[in-house]
């Protein structure tokens, strides 16, 4: 999706209310936030908690991997 695109559905879901009334746009592993900070990221997944969106839009890690994706 172009950034365009992604700005147009976060618009759109200002007025259908969908996360947090456009506050944030959401793929699987991908979250933008129209607000930058910590605020804005634990409102976001605050939301995705209550709407049970959280395990679609956030893959688990195995734990067999750190953070650097090294075995």
């Amino acid at each position: 999706m172009t950034l365009d695109a992604i700005q147009q559905v976060m618009d759109r879901y200002r007025d259908t209310g969908e996360c947090s009334s456009g506050a944030y746009f959401w793929t699987t592993d991908l979250i933008i936030m129209r607000r930058p900070g910590i605020p804005a990221m634990v409102d976001a997944v605050a939301d995705l908690i209550a709407t049970g969106e959280l395990t679609a839009a956030c893959g688990a890690l195995d734990a067999e991997h750190d953070l650097d994706g090294d075995q």
